[in-house]
């Protein structure tokens, strides 16, 4: 799972990592999504249904950027991830969101600590 923000987050569901045999999505594999760098990364073959991911990636990162929300137009719904169920959003081909079905395994990484306060553009928020 990769987290955009205390209050946004998803996984990324990816074609079987090459560099990670046995895995898929991997830490660091938004990037070359992120920065339409998909033909950088070597010995990786660029799917059909990659590049308009990214595009869509592209879309989220910018409108997080700018306002601190990485929905808008055009765009399948993110989530706030502390919304009922903690719903996570799935970049695949086709986007989607569900619950966080592995949250209870890293609740106990919450107890005992501080909450957590982030600024964004769109003001002073306080994590769960």
């Amino acid at each position: 799972m990769l987290v955009l923000a205390s209050n946004a987050a998803c996984a990324l569901a990816d074609a079987p990592s090459k560099f990670h045999p046995g895995t898929f999505g991997f830490h660091s594999d938004d990037i070359e999504y992120v920065f339409g760098t998909l033909d950088t990364r070597p010995g990786w073959n660029v799917r059909p249904e990659d590049r308009p991911l990214s595009d869509e990636m592209m879309s989220y990162w910018t409108n997080f950027a700018k306002s601190g929300d990485p929905n808008g137009a055009g765009l399948p719904h993110w989530p706030r991830y502390n919304d009922d169920g903690c719903p996570l959003i799935h970049l695949d081909s086709t986007i989607t969101s569900g619950p966080d079905m592995l949250r209870p395994r890293y609740l106990f990484l919450e107890q005992g600590m501080p909450p957590l306060h982030f600024q964004t553009a769109a003001g002073y928020i306080r994590g769960s």
